[in-house]
């Protein structure tokens, strides 16, 4: 099972059996604030207008990701790679 927690309560943000992290954070409504992705693979994500506020990114790679109007305040970007993300 695949799961993205809260990196303060390790709540449940969302979570699946068939979904990658990838398609998780995609299927999500965007809303990833406070959401743990340390080593996320987030290689060609389509995360436009995502609420990231506060993420851990650390080490998450974010290439060729769609960014546009993502809210990326206070994330923690750490190491990501963004390589040609936008």
């Amino acid at each position: 099972m695949n799961q993205i927690l809260n990196k303060y309560t390790n709540e449940v943000i969302c979570e699946s059996d068939n979904l990658s992290i990838k398609e998780l954070a995609q299927n999500n409504n965007a809303n990833l604030e406070d959401a743990n992705l340390i080593n996320a693979n987030l290689e060609d994500a389509n995360l436009i207008n995502a609420n990231l506020r506060n993420a851990n990114l650390i080490n998450a790679n974010l290439e060729d990701a769609n960014l546009r109007n993502a809210n990326l305040e206070d994330a923690n970007l750490i190491n990501a790679n963004l390589r040609n993300a936008n």
